[in-house]
């Protein structure tokens, strides 16, 4: 069963939906560890100081900012006797040492090394804040949304007493083939979201890049050049001899990830390595020509390609059984 990252209230009019987010993928990429090449054991991570906070002068005059935090603790809201100051003046000359991760805290520059503390619990309850009633900002028809936008899908899950709003929602949506346009706070900055429905009444949620994070496409360079009709038409029917009516994604998998986990079973066993060349550049040949081949070639495997791909689809299932 999978875990909800996140649990926000989806509003529109007098209507409260409350939802959970799910992952809705996960990368399959093959990961490495940083080894030390003499021990061969992992190398980690440490977190060093480069300076020692001053010590602090008797406290003759009001701290210059303060935090909810050290605000508590001057009037009696803890018992915690260990105050943190907000703002830490850094000694001018560095002096190196390994923090322990439990003692690492946020900061945010206001000058030259003076900083003011920011808790994980302050950050948490503005995001609650936030998402405890994420308002619709409206409804967009799904055509209109350039997918270019997208940046990370989730599954949306009804919370406890939305299931029929849930329904009523990803079914009304469907029906006018829309998406809902609204806001949430996740790890620290508001992101644009688009609701929209899926089959079987459910709803995905797609995190959407800002308008000024999407880079302009006509800034990329595209030269002019002449076409005729005649290559128009055979691109096109190179198109339609490779075209299909509906996609299956299981059809394909990551060829370069299986590479990977076969030399790595190579390695394990011992086996020699051969030496792989780069493959040259493909050289510039007569376009009519090259589609004229590239529509006849295609021809030829149409009725090779299901068996491919069934044959592909059983060495792959070797090779993760293997791996």
């Amino acid at each position: 069963m999978p875990h909800p990252v996140l649990s926000i209230t989806l509003g529109f009019g007098l209507v409260n939906l409350p939802v959970r987010l799910y992952t809705a993928a996960d990368s399959k990429k093959v990961t490495f560890r940083l080894l030390d090449r003499t021990t061969g054991q992992r190398v980690t991570q440490q977190l060093v100081s480069s300076a020692q906070p001053r010590e602090q002068e008797p406290a003759t005059e009001a701290t210059p900012l303060t935090s909810a935090s050290s605000a508590r603790g001057r009037t009696g809201g803890s018992s915690d006797s260990t105050e943190v100051p907000d703002v830490a003046e850094l000694d001018a000359s560095p002096r190196e040492s390994v923090v322990p991760r439990q003692e690492i805290i946020k900061g945010y520059e206001i000058e030259p090394n003076r900083y003011i503390e920011v808790t994980a619990d302050d950050l948490k309850a503005l995001e609650a804040e936030a998402n405890q009633h994420a308002a619709i900002q409206e409804f967009v028809s799904l055509a209109q949304v350039d997918p270019v936008s997208f940046e990370k899908a989730y599954y949306l899950g009804p919370d406890k007493g939305g299931e029929k709003v849930y329904r009523l929602f990803s079914r009304a949506l469907k029906t006018q083939q829309r998406g809902a346009i609204a806001k949430l706070v996740m790890r620290g900055k508001e992101k644009l979201v688009l609701v929209r429905p899926i089959a079987d009444d459910r709803l995905v949620l797609e995190m959407l890049y800002y308008h000024d994070e999407v880079r302009n496409a006509s800034d990329i360079v595209v030269p002019a050049a002449d076409l005729s009709d005649a290559e128009v038409k055979l691109a096109e029917q190179v198109i339609e001899s490779l075209s299909v009516d509906t996609w299956d994604s299981k059809k394909f998998h990551d060829t370069y990830r299986e590479r990977v986990l076969a030399l790595l079973e190579q390695k394990r066993q011992g086996i020699p390595m051969q030496s792989r060349r780069a493959s040259s550049p493909p050289k510039v040949i007569d376009l009519m020509e090259a589609l004229r081949t590239s529509l006849a070639t295609a021809a030829k495997r149409q009725p090779q390609r299901r068996s491919e791909l069934q044959s592909s689809t059983r060495s792959t299932r070797k090779i993760k059984k293997a791996g």
